[in-house]
């Protein structure tokens, strides 16, 4: 017979210890980088332009005709401002004195346009922003994306993978309880 003491063991557990020890730093990394790309997905989505509602580019031209529009800001594709008072007009936007008003595409790029706006503008203001970085408009919709893999990943592939892992052996000897 073989002596019982020879039996192998399959898991580094030390008498009294019946559990190995587990490696927290693992599980409160995917924790914080989950809260941190929520974080910045929130950050990234939230807006800081002031609401404003959309007007038709007559009615936008026939206002600043009128000298009631204090600024107006180019942007890409669009044109961003404030009525000095609210256009009559628009009951629905009594209150609400931002603008916001779709060009066709390159529009904005055209020096006739700009003239244009420059030679009509009465007192308003007009400024160009070229809000275009590249890097942001990459980044911005892959975050949701990120965020959907990172879940997946830490939840789901975790738990099938520490369900397939091998199960710890205790070989116990019966006599020397």
């Amino acid at each position: 017979m073989t002596d019982p003491s020879l039996q192998p063991v399959m898991n580094s557990a030390t008498p009294g210890n019946t559990r190995p020890a587990r490696r927290i730093g693992k599980g409160i990394f995917g924790w914080v980088l989950f809260i941190g790309l929520a974080i910045a997905l929130f950050f990234a989505l939230q807006s800081t332009k002031p609401p404003s509602f959309e007007v038709p580019l007559s009615e936008m031209t026939t206002e600043m005709s009128n000298g009631n529009v204090r600024e107006v800001v180019v942007d890409g594709d669009s044109l961003r401002g404030h009525f000095i008072k609210p256009p009559v007009n628009r009951p629905h936007a009594s209150i609400a004195t931002a603008f916001r008003v779709e060009l066709p595409p390159t529009t904005s790029q055209s020096w006739v346009f700009m003239q244009w706006l420059l030679e009509h503008r009465m007192d308003a203001e007009v400024r160009v922003e070229n809000n275009s970085n590249l890097l942001m408009n990459l980044l911005i919709p892959l975050i949701p994306w990120l965020l959907i893999f990172a879940f997946i990943w830490f939840f789901v592939f975790r738990q099938l993978r520490n369900a397939n892992a091998p199960k710890p052996v205790y070989i116990i000897n019966p006599e020397n309880k």
